[in-house]
């Protein structure tokens, strides 16, 4: 072999060796994570920086959710990815030192080198955080003060507030399992609809069957996840 195939062929080892090196490296330190990353989160589980960030979007939430939930629930998709732009999803909402360089090495295409158990592990840690940054959200918009109005659906400033919340009818609370309802729906459609059919009542009984359908799922969550 010559001179410049051995050179050639270092090279070659040097770097297939140091691939394995930053690869494993990642593995072990997202294994040992893992439990850590998945663990429920309980009350006041936000603290130091999360904290301030949190209480920093607060208030344009709640402006958000006087508009409708639609407005509330897209403002909320906006904070989840900012959150995860500040707070990488392989940091424990424990520990307040941040990485200085990116934790996991990135493509041409700029996404991250994951292997398939790292990438799952990812999706069930972003889903596990969206689900807490919401329920966070929500549970301090409970008592979001409405402007006071007229019980007369005739009065203009009623009118006007009932159409920006949405409202055909007389404007009222929402209840934390109807917002939960609207905002997963989604994802209880199909469960819904196979429910609906099983059940044999009639198309006039859907959207009655809809709301018990909503509450009785929201009521099989933890109260870490109701809002």
């Amino acid at each position: 072999m010559s001179l410049s195939q051995k050179s050639t062929a270092n090279m070659a080892d040097v770097a297939q060796g140091a691939a394995n090196v930053v690869q494993d490296e990642v593995d072990v330190d997202v294994v040992e994570n893992e439990a850590a990353l998945l663990t429920p989160l309980k009350k006041g589980w936000a603290k130091c920086s999360r904290q301030k960030f949190l209480k920093s979007h607060l208030e344009e939430y709640k402006t958000a959710l006087l508009v409708s939930h639609e407005k509330a629930t897209s403002f909320l998709d906006g904070i989840v990815n900012l959150w995860f732009s500040t707070y990488h999803w392989s940091i424990p909402v424990t520990q307040e030192e941040l990485p200085t360089s990116p934790p996991f090495p990135t493509g041409a295409d700029g996404f991250e080198i994951l292997t398939e158990k790292q990438a799952t592990l990812k999706g069930k840690v972003i889903e596990r955080m969206r689900k807490s940054l919401y329920n966070w959200f929500n549970h301090r918009s409970k008592k979001t003060k409405t402007l006071k109005r007229s019980k007369s659906t005739e009065d203009p400033l009623s009118i006007l507030v009932n159409r920006l919340l949405g409202y055909a009818g007389p404007a009222k609370l929402r209840t934390g399992w109807e917002m939960w309802g609207t905002a997963n729906y989604e994802s209880l459609r199909e469960p819904f609809e196979e429910a609906f059919r099983e059940s044999g009542k009639p198309e006039k009984h859907h959207a009655t069957f809809r709301n018990s359908f909503k509450k009785k799922e929201f009521l099989k969550l933890s109260e870490e996840e109701q809002p």
